[in-house]
């Protein structure tokens, strides 16, 4: 009796079989499981077509995210945001308007200010001149034509600001800069938060 107990016991708490998926299987298995989410998505919707006969399925349920007439690209010079200005140069249409924002991040200047590197208005003034002049850069290495602004303050407030004062179709920008810290390591805390308050769809670029 006690030997049928012991191997019922044994048998109960087996550990579970576990699968040894590699990542690349894992990245196929998570797309796998994307486009069938797509798909139910498109047929839930009744979409069928090529993207411009979807595009004009979505307008029909108040959405224009594949045709935007106003795009805000949100850019931090980074090798992630960079890209987000590409993949929003190549989403764009021909009418499309884009405006690529950078924000100075007024806690930044502060912490530079309390180090001793100068007054707040000479920090931001420097980081000014830097942003425009890099600006300036990334609009002559475009091939394409685009708007730029430079503003103060808080990144995803400033973003989600300027995104409604514009009345833009569609936030693009990078998930996190090219030195993440511990809070962007699974989702740029930025991106997060414009994606928590932003009224208009935000395309996050890796």
């Amino acid at each position: 009796m006690r030997s049928c107990t012991r191997r019922a016991a044994v048998k109960q708490f087996r550990p579970a079989k576990v699968h040894d998926f590699t990542a690349n299987e894992k990245t196929r298995a998570a797309s796998a499981r994307i486009d069938r989410a797509t798909n139910r998505l498109i047929e839930a919707w009744g979409l069928r077509g090529t993207r411009a006969e979807l595009s004009a399925s979505l307008e029909g349920y108040g959405m224009n995210m594949l045709r935007p007439e106003s795009l805000l690209v949100a850019v931090d010079f980074s090798s992630c945001s960079q890209r987000a200005l590409q993949t929003a140069l190549s989403w764009r249409t021909e009418q499309a308007d884009v405006t690529v924002l950078h924000v100075i991040d007024s806690e930044l200047a502060r912490d530079i200010e309390a180090a001793g590197f100068g007054s707040y208005a000479e920090v931001v003034a420097k980081l000014r001149a830097d942003s425009e002049q890099r600006l300036t850069s990334l609009r002559s290495a475009a091939s394409q034509a685009f708007e730029t602004m430079v503003v103060e303050g808080l990144p995803f407030a400033e973003i989600v600001r300027i995104a409604n004062d514009l009345d833009c179709d569609l936030i693009v920008m990078g998930t996190h800069g090219d030195r993440p810290g511990v809070a962007q390591i699974l989702f740029g805390s930025t991106a997060e938060k414009v994606v928590r308050a932003s009224r208009a769809p935000v395309l996050c670029v890796p």
